[in-house]
């Protein structure tokens, strides 16, 4: 199983967001994207999620496009976790959750669909929330959220945009535990954008560096998150140290 990125450039009006991209996800890791505003990582995912279809090269998955499988045959695959959900009706947080129940649904909600919504909600600490609307929660509580509703979708690659944004740091690790419990448990892959570069370091096993839309460099977190790449791609001096934990980035000052 392999999720391959061959040349992929998308445009938004003339302006280039990602240009010739080349990428493979392989079974049972977790990538991390990184990089400063505006250098591509959310167009990346979402080329990858073919939510963005994209302007040349081609995105395929067990070496057949994307393009080439159905709207719910990619739903099964592939979960996306976007930044910001708005329904346009009123919706409880389980409405939400079992809305990844979709691509397995063919004649209604059964038994199975509500034990796996059930666990998820248990895992993610969301029980207690069931019952309430979406429009009433915190921006964090609507971002775990998302990430029941896309591991409700049980697919084979979980694509999360900034997972954590607005979560504090006691629930930015309990989201992220999960998704690696995810990844290890049942052979699956996750690609995720973020910010903090000490949690990728963490709980990612490759990262993806990126800089003004192209891949600036990829590989383990320690070869990746060096003092000289982050001075190249966020324009900051910094000192690096290995921890049990990853890395610890101290950024020193900025240099542009």
């Amino acid at each position: 199983m392999s999720l391959r990125l061959e040349e992929v450039s998308f445009q938004y009006g003339g302006r280039s967001a990602i240009h010739k991209v080349s990428l493979e996800l392989v079974r049972g890791e977790t990538v991390a994207i990184l990089g400063p505003n505006g250098a591509g990582k959310s167009t990346l995912l979402k080329c990858m999620a073919y939510l963005y279809p994209p302007k040349s090269g081609a995105v395929s998955y067990k070496d057949k496009l994307l393009q080439n499988y159905s709207p719910r045959q990619r739903a099964r695959m592939l979960g996306f976790v976007p930044q910001h959900f708005s329904p346009s009706i009123p919706m409880t947080v389980l409405e939400v959750v079992l809305l990844g129940r979709t691509p397995h649904l063919r004649w209604g909600i059964t038994k199975e669909d509500m034990v796996q919504v059930e666990r998820i909600l248990n895992e993610l600490k969301l029980s207690s929330l069931a019952k309430r609307y979406i429009s009433e929660l915190s921006g964090g509580e609507r971002q775990k959220v998302m990430l029941a509703r896309a591991l409700a979708q049980q697919p084979e690659v979980m694509l999360l945009d900034e997972p954590i944004t607005g979560l504090d740091i006691r629930h930015q690790l309990e989201a992220l535990d999960t998704i690696q419990a995810l990844v290890r448990n049942n052979d699956t892959s996750a690609v995720m954008v973020l910010h903090d570069l000490e949690l990728a370091s963490r709980y990612a096993d490759r990262i993806i560096l990126m800089k003004q839309g192209e891949v600036y460099a990829t590989g383990h977190p320690s070869e990746v998150l060096t003092e000289q790449n982050l001075q190249q791609v966020y324009g900051i001096e910094s000192m690096i140290e290995p921890i049990a934990f990853g890395l610890n980035i101290t950024p020193v000052r900025s240099i542009q």
